[in-house]
This record gives C-alpha cells, structure tokens and sequence, in this order.
C-alpha cells in the first residue's frame, strides 16, 4: 500500500472514482484528490499554522504516482501467472477464466504449470505451433469497446515461425477483421491488419518475450498504432469501422499456429495508458 509520510494511502484513493472531488486521509485534516492510474494523487494541507517539531510538516503540494493495474479497464483481462484462473487436467489447458468479472473466459488448449518455461518466475501458457490455441468467444461480451477507441495489450513469447500467416492474434466474425501475422515464413516480422489496410512493422524480426499493445483511436485520429517494447512499429489509418469481431483467437490465424507461451492480455479504453500499461507489464514479466 502507498505511504506518504508514514500514512498508509488505501488503493482505491487512486481509482478516480470517488463521489467528491477530495476526501480527507483518517481525520488528519489532509485532502486528497484521487487521480487516474498513471497520473497524480493530490495531497493538499489543510489550512492553519504549523509548528516547527510538528510531526507532519507540508510545504505546497504534495504528489504521489498511481500504479497501474489491468484490473482498471474493466473490460477483459487474462493472466497465465494466476494459476487459480486457470483450468486444466494434467497441465493440458482447457480453459482461463476472465479476471474481469462477469466476462467471457478464453477456451482451447495449452500446456501450464511447465516450471522450465517460467517468464521472470511466472507461469506461462506454452503454445506448441502445431494446435494449440486460446479463443475468446465474445457474442455476449464483445471485446473491443463500441467506440472503437482502445488499448490492446499482449504479453508473451514468440517462438518458432513456419509460415507468413503464422499469428499472434486474430479478432473476426463482424464486418471489421483485425489481426496481426508474422508475415514471413521463417520469422516473425509482423504486419497488422485492420479491415482493408495493413502495414507491416519496423525494427523486426522478433522473438522472444514481447510486449505487444495496438492504441486504436477510431474517434480521434482515426489511426490504429502498434508499439512493441513500448516503441511505434507501424501505424495506419481506418478505412472502415470500429473493431466489432466478438470471436478472437491468439496463436491462430486461419489453419496456421504459431508456437510460443501466452503470459497475458488485456483490454483498456483509455488509449492515454499505453506507457503506464507497458511498464507495468515490463516489470511483471522482466522485460527490457
């Protein structure tokens, strides 16, 4: 729990949503104001004189700097390390449960509780480029937010590549196809495709454990951004809607598997947290 002073700071002061615009820490007479994960929490003194000797002493306002937490989103959220969430008979997996929730969890096959493919001490899902494969079935819960405005973030490792349509993820099924390909037969290079346009990604090949994240700002910018490692890869503009496809697959695109380990994934509608998620998966999963 966040301190500030030696006061402890309960995690729900940085949730954004109180019913005021302030609410006082115990009864020490200091107000807070709650601030989006990424940003600022407020702490303003309270009014009167002070004392030299007096045990808390503010000079102007105080910051401290609200973590980061998948959970925020509220949307859907999948995490190979929570082992609980995950069901499975003889480490073959047939199911991960949806951390958010209320929400539709992933189904397919896998393997887990694989110690040697441990991610920086966390379990992973190992995906073996033959069939492997997690589905999300989102018909009653779709994935993507109707406003077409997200943060998609993907961790995991890419391991061995036999085809150009070998796929980290797929989303289909709507008037809007969505995926990402390795797009050469020996490595992943990677190309992401929105509807009708596509745009293949710089400073590749890449293999290995990659934070994945897709910002789509269908309302703004009319662009969808791919970061890997937290840096711009490609970027491409809309040329149709919103992303609507309820059915989403990693590790399959149409008949071809690509092999790796599925660590975790989540969606965000706020696209101003890309940097805060990335880091907050970096130092999860001991990314550089």
């Amino acid at each position: 729990m966040p301190t500030l002073y030696g006061i402890e700071i309960p995690e729900s002061y940085f949730a954004g949503t109180l019913p005021t615009g302030r609410v006082e820490l115990g009864s020490t007479g200091i107000y807070l104001t709650p601030a989006s994960p990424g940003g600022n929490l407020v702490v303003n003194p309270p009014e009167g004189d002070y004392r030299a000797g007096a045990l808390m002493l503010f000079d102007g306002v105080q910051t401290v700097t609200a973590s980061y937490s998948p959970a925020r989103a509220g949307t859907d959220w999948f995490d190979a390390s929570d082992e609980a969430t995950i069901t499975a008979s003889g480490g073959v997996v047939s199911a991960v449960a949806n951390k958010i929730s209320g929400r539709a969890p992933l189904t397919g096959t896998g393997t887990t509780g694989v110690s040697a493919a441990d991610v920086n001490g966390l379990n992973t899902i190992v995906m073996d480029g033959v069939s492997n494969v997690l589905t999300h079935d989102g018909s009653a819960s779709l994935m993507w937010p109707a406003s077409g405005n997200f943060l998609f973030t993907v961790v995991a490792t890419i391991g061995e590549v036999n085809h150009l349509n070998d796929g980290l993820f797929r989303s289909g099924g709507g008037d809007v196809l969505f995926y990402l390909n390795s797009n050469n037969a020996t490595q992943f290079n990677g190309r992401l495709s929105l509807g009708t346009v596509a745009a293949g990604l710089s400073g590749g090949p890449y293999t290995g454990l990659q934070i994945m994240q897709i910002v789509a700002d269908f309302t703004g910018t009319s662009t969808a951004k791919i970061f890997m490692g937290g840096v711009e890869r490609a970027s491409l503009v809309y040329d149709v809607g919103p992303v609507d496809g309820p059915n989403t697959t990693f590790f399959q695109l149409l008949s071809q598997y690509l092999a790796g380990q599925f660590c975790e994934a989540w969606v965000d509608p706020d696209i101003s947290q890309q940097a805060a998620a990335h880091d907050y998966a970096a130092s999860k999963w001991g990314a550089v």
